[in-house]
């Protein structure tokens, strides 16, 4: 009687499993053949670094994307998307399956955000924007312009004019060391292209000085056409032994303190 007992029990323990595991395939199958719940709008997702699927699995449930993360993570480990995962931010549409998020998590484009520096701007003006953008994790914010350029591993050199100004692109929590050194690379590879270039007769003695006259023949005026002439006039005086006699070289040994004026005291103010 016992026997019989423990067999009945152990048939209907099996016939559970089975249609346990029956009813979990049929219910795992129809998770990938329905689109995850993203907003008429889109989503933006946020992947940070050392993010799991399992982390963004359980993110998508929090904000309602999907009701079953558990799904998602072991089809993700099923296809073997769930360890290649890109970081950055990934816009989401309506009528998204599951493997079609898992493939723009592997294979798409993140949202590119970007930064401009603006030609001629001050170091410390561009500093302001870059910490200014929400999008840029701050590393540097509260140092010294030495202490800067030693964690870029340039301890011995001057920030101004060693950025190039152009436009960056970046994914969303790049570090402003990051686009610092892009900047600092871009604008060193445009120094030595020019440098090379440069007419014989020319009285500079590296690519820095090449760049600190064309600094002040930036700032002397902002109509480029009129660069090559005042370029000439500044080559030929340094030529001669001349001094430049430029404002904008005062103006810039004045700093903060320049108010739109000149004056005699400033011209005698070694700066």
């Amino acid at each position: 009687m016992i026997w019989r007992v423990l067999k009945l029990t152990t048939s209907l323990l099996f016939i559970g499993i089975v249609l346990t595991a029956f009813w979990f395939y049929q219910d795992y199958k129809a998770y990938q053949e329905v689109s995850l719940s993203v907003p008429e709008q889109g989503y933006v997702l946020h992947v940070k670094k050392g993010m799991t699927l399992t982390g963004i699995a359980r993110k998508l449930s929090q904000q309602g994307i999907t009701d079953k993360p558990k799904y998602l993570v072991l089809l993700g480990r099923q296809l073997k998307l769930d360890s290649s995962i890109k970081t950055g931010e990934f816009e989401l549409q309506p009528d998204l399956l599951p493997v079609d998020l898992l493939t723009l998590l592997n294979k798409g484009k993140v949202i590119q955000h970007s930064l401009t520096i603006i030609e001629g701007q001050r170091f410390r003006d561009m500093l302001k924007s870059l910490w200014a953008n929400a999008d840029i994790e701050n590393t540097l914010q509260g140092l010294s312009d030495n202490q800067i350029m030693t964690e870029l591993q340039h301890p011995d050199e001057k920030p101004e004019g060693r950025f190039l100004a152009d436009t960056y692109f970046f994914t969303r929590g790049a570090t402003d060391r990051e686009l610092l050194q892009r900047a600092y690379t871009a604008m060193q590879q445009y120094l030595q292209k020019a440098w090379a270039e440069k007419s014989s007769d020319l009285p500079l003695k590296s690519p820095y000085e090449a760049l600190i006259l064309a600094s002040i023949i930036e700032k002397e005026t902002a109509i480029a056409d009129e660069r090559p002439r005042i370029s000439g006039v500044f080559v030929r005086r340094l030529n001669k032994g001349m001094r430049l006699e430029t404002d904008p070289t005062v103006i810039y040994g004045l700093g903060d303190a320049y108010d739109g004026d000149i004056r005699y005291k400033d011209l005698r103010t070694d700066t």
